[in-house]
């Protein structure tokens, strides 16, 4: 059954990220398997307006088959408003790209979701107030008024995060946090990112967070990096730095770095098995290695990993950034 906290959690972001208004025309594109997540947000978008759709992913038709339904969908019904609710697998990506590209040709505003949880409707990501999604704007707002045209950058943490790098006042800095600022989004939201100048990170990561698709490590996984390249792994548990080793190695710029994030969401776990919840995460930044070239780096890796550093003091220019800004 239904609860109506979930309805709420979804009517909330509907409403405040989406923007969504009685005259705008919605279309859910939902995995069979997700179908009770693809309802709440159905019920709770027609309660803004009644001309919302859902299309139904069959599990038993191939993606090429989904595709040319979905096309034809949107040509005839004109979305203005899309919402995508997806399962996960590596083999999916190039679906997921193409569903997003028709949706952008359209001149769809998106919310995307692969591999969302009902729960984080009711309690977790997602169960945000009007209240809170205000106060994440805010401060997402202030954090890039604060990073704006600043080129060096340090992290630091307790547990020996040493990190430097710098940053390309040419590249843009992104929100997922601020309504309008791009047409798509993923949900839930929370995060301030970059593509750094790939070569110039230094120093040590300790990561405790999640990572990835690889989870949150078994003990502090430690990351050494010279001119912007991983060169050296470090973990209790052997078995699990060669994994993350491994990743890091899938081509040639999957252990360049690739982006720095700052996580806002107050109600987002740093060591959720889901990194599109754990990334958002208030008190964590994310670097990642690997793909950054749609958010203008230069890095075309077909890898990108994320990994989750906690407690972080952030200094820009040898200033730090207020705690206030992204602790809970």
């Amino acid at each position: 059954m239904t609860s109506e906290s979930a309805i709420h959690g979804a009517l909330t972001a509907l409403r405040c990220i989406l923007q969504l208004t009685r005259r705008d025309r919605v279309m859910i594109v939902c995995d069979e398997e997700l179908l009770s997540l693809g309802s709440v947000f159905q019920r709770a978008s027609i309660q803004i307006t009644p001309t919302t759709v859902m299309m139904l992913l069959a599990q038993r038709h191939k993606r090429t088959e989904q595709l040319a339904i979905i096309e034809e969908m949107m040509e005839a019904y004109r979305p203005v408003v899309a919402v995508n609710i997806l399962r996960v697998s590596a083999e999916d990506t190039p679906f997921r790209i193409r569903l997003l590209t028709l949706e952008h040709d359209v001149g769809c505003r998106v919310g995307h979701m692969p591999g969302p949880r009902y729960e984080w409707l009711v309690e977790g990501p997602l169960a945000l107030s009007d209240e809170d999604y205000e106060d994440i704007m805010k401060r997402a707002d202030s954090i890039l008024q604060r990073v704006s045209g600043k080129r060096e950058v340090r992290i630091t943490t307790p547990d020996g995060t040493d990190f430097r790098f710098e940053l390309d006042t040419s590249r843009p800095w992104k929100t997922d946090c601020i309504p309008g600022m791009d047409w798509f989004v993923n949900l839930p939201v929370g995060e301030v990112f970059t593509a750094p100048i790939e070569e110039s990170g230094e120093g040590v990561l300790v990561v405790r967070g999640a990572i990835g698709d690889l989870g949150t490590p078994p003990s502090p996984l430690r990351l050494y990096v010279r001119e912007g390249r991983v060169e050296r792994v470090l973990c209790e548990d052997r078995g699990f730095a060669k994994r993350v080793w491994d990743v890091l190695n899938y081509d040639e710029g999957s252990r360049l770095l690739g982006e720095f994030g700052i996580g806002l969401n107050p109600h987002a776990s740093p060591f959720s098995d889901s990194m599109l919840e754990a990334e958002k995460a208030a008190n964590t930044i994310h670097i990642a290695f690997g793909y950054n070239a749609s958010f203008k780096g230069k890095n075309n890796s077909e890898m990108h990993r994320d990994f989750l550093v906690l407690n972080p003091r952030v200094e820009l220019e040898g200033e730090p950034l207020p705690t206030a800004l992204y602790r809970r």
